[in-house]
């Protein structure tokens, strides 16, 4: 059993502390680290946007698709063009470079057309200075996506069906021949525009009942009706009255011949109220057929005052060609690219957990390294044997040679990989080499007594 095991101190690892670039000795686990570098946030960001700007590009090509229809098609075409002189240029210098390189292999093999390429040849193609296209490297053959260009300027071509253009053409000519007539109607159109509207020669629009007119005689046609049957009803009434010894001048005499008095009053009255009533409806029929006339030829002088303007919108319109109806189709979505600037960050954010999870697994580690070594250091006296202090390299950091000891023996300053103070002694390397009974190892790391030296 070992004699940390037997202190119950557990067991440092063989290689638990390595030397850094620097040649300080720090623990394998990572210790103090470094964090591990921020990505690239702005490349991420331009690879991100690169990302977006492809995915519409497909988006925008998938929704430009050619219609045809029995009106007539519509077709997208875009800019995007093929360099067929330089990709001619680029194949012609490769196969030229080939044949070059082939001769150069033969020859040098001794024989052989091709001879033997390596197996792990480099890959160098230069191409367009005319000579070989290559530096001494396999040829490799030009690749033809990297001549296009462009494909980001769209165009919309409509084209009619032949019967539609021949429709069109038609009623283009149509209109071409129209523009003398239509100059003259614009014409006429000024001319009765630039009038006032003409009312003077309208129908007079008739009056209210006006009891001055003829129309009101209807009541003396009535009583001359009247008048001979009340005559002789009169004359009935004296004839009784004389019957009856009622003599004319008394007073039953003047009674009766003044309640047919008013009889025939009240006849009277009636035959005027009948004849003003004729009269108003008399009146108002004239006055309705006057209206209706007057309306009449207000409608027909309007009517002659906008006819210049009908016939000029009549020849600036009919039948126009209508423009060909293409169905709707499903539209790609635009959809975002690789979340590169995403993907960067939580990459990073990886990275640095796993990093603080290595740094708190280093700090246990040397926790425990340095209680194990105050331990060690204090006890030495108790642990009666084990008097001795750990001076392997391994476990110092910041060693600085500061003198000269028994035997010619290198003194160093020095920390203790697991911290604590500034401290000096010898190397357990340097003094095995002559002074090797002093020396012991713990765990695997030397140890020296320097009671023994």
């Amino acid at each position: 059993m070992r004699t940390l095991d037997i202190l119950g101190v557990p067991a440092l690892p063989y290689r638990a502390f390595r030397p850094d670039f620097r040649g300080l000795i720090k623990p394998a686990g990572g210790g103090k680290g470094d964090a591990p570098d921020a990505p690239d946030y702005a490349g991420a960001a331009q690879a991100t946007a690169a990302g977006n700007l492809a995915a519409a590009k497909y988006a925008t090509q998938a929704n430009r698709p050619n219609q045809y229809t029995p009106w007539g098609t519509s077709t997208w075409t875009n800019d995007r063009a093929f360099n067929q002189a330089g990709y001619d240029a680029a194949l012609a210098s490769y196969n030229q470079a080939l044949a070059n390189q082939a001769a150069k292999a033969g020859n040098s093999a001794g024989g052989g057309l091709l001879g033997n390429w390596p197996e792990e040849t480099p890959v160098n193609y230069v191409g367009g200075d005319g000579g070989s296209g290559f530096n001494g490297s396999a040829p490799v053959a030009p690749n033809a996506s990297d001549f296009w260009s462009g494909g980001d300027n769209w165009t919309q071509t409509i084209k009619l069906s032949p019967e539609m253009q021949a429709l069109l053409d038609q009623q283009n000519k149509l209109q071409m021949g129209l523009f003398d007539a239509q100059n003259s109607a614009a014409g006429r159109v000024n001319e009765t525009m630039g009038q006032g509207f003409d009312m003077s020669n309208l129908p007079s629009a008739g009056r209210v009942y006006d009891p001055n007119l003829a129309t009101n005689n209807a009541a003396d046609l009535i009583m001359q009706r009247m008048n001979p049957d009340l005559d002789r009803q009169q004359e009935a009434l004296r004839a009784q009255l004389a019957q009856q010894g009622i003599t004319q001048g008394s007073q039953a005499y003047n009674n009766a011949m003044g309640q047919f008095g008013q009889q025939r009053n009240d006849a009277l009255t009636q035959a005027q109220l009948q004849g003003i009533g004729l009269g108003m409806q008399q009146q108002g029929m004239q006055f309705n057929q006057s209206q209706q006339g007057r309306q009449q030829a207000l409608q027909e002088q309007a009517w002659a005052r906008s006819l210049p303007l009908n016939e000029l919108n009549a020849l600036r319109t009919g039948n126009q060609v209508s423009m060909p109806q293409f169905p709707g189709f499903a539209q790609q979505a635009t959809t975002g690219g690789a979340d590169m600037l995403g993907a960067a960050n939580a990459g990073y954010q990886a990275q640095l957990g796993a990093y603080n999870a290595d740094q708190a697994a280093s700090g246990n580690m040397l926790g425990g390294l340095f209680g194990i070594g105050s331990g060690l250091l204090q006890g030495a006296g108790a642990a009666g044997g084990f008097g001795a202090l750990f001076s392997d390299r391994r476990l110092k950091r910041d060693i600085k040679r500061v003198g000269t000891g028994a035997h010619g023996l290198s003194i160093y300053s020095y920390r203790y990989v697991w911290g604590g103070p500034v401290q000096m002694g010898y190397m357990a390397d340097e003094v095995e080499k002559v002074a090797p009974h002093a020396v012991s190892e713990i765990g695997g790391f030397k140890t020296v007594n320097y009671g023994a030296i």
